[in-house]
């Protein structure tokens, strides 16, 4: 996404930048024992065009977790061509699957009809056939686990 680095709502801190020397520091690259390389890049503001990327980069290499957030709903609207396409229907049309994870904003109250919700009830007209798994998590291990699941699911057919 566009602020994967900071994280715009809940402020990860993937990337720590010193403001004295510009040095930037990534957290997650310096875990002892580390079994996998972490990478995060703030994408331009292309919501089709960054998901078709992020969709090929996967389908490609089947090890690696690729993770699309949108910060807003209407960042997701953007993009929904990709996903109905692409990331949804591959494995019936193509016999491919892709482990893409995305991070939709949903009931975001006072942000406006567009910026608040990514049309959650879309994903799941979308989903079928074991395509896709839509959550909504509602605590800090919710996530954690959701993604540990994700990540070990790589490169396997289920």
């Amino acid at each position: 996404g566009q602020d994967s680095e900071r994280g715009t709502f809940s402020h990860r801190h993937a990337v720590l930048h010193n403001p004295d020397t510009g040095e930037e520091y990534v957290p997650l690259q310096h875990v002892p024992n580390q079994r996998a390389s972490f990478d995060v890049h703030n994408s331009p503001l292309s919501e089709a065009a960054v998901v078709g990327f992020e969709y090929g980069y996967n389908v490609e290499n089947k090890g690696t977790m690729n993770i699309w957030e949108a910060q807003y709903g209407d960042f997701a609207n953007m993009a929904q061509m990709m996903f109905d396409n692409f990331l949804f229907s591959s494995y019936a049309k193509w016999g491919e699957r892709s482990g893409l994870t995305l991070f939709l904003p949903h009931s975001y109250e006072g942000q406006g009809p567009e910026h608040s919700s990514a049309r959650l009830e879309r994903f799941l007209q979308l989903s079928a056939e074991n395509n896709a798994t839509v959550v909504n998590l509602s605590s800090s291990s919710n996530y954690f686990h959701l993604l540990r699941a994700q990540a070990a699911s790589l490169d396997t057919d289920a």
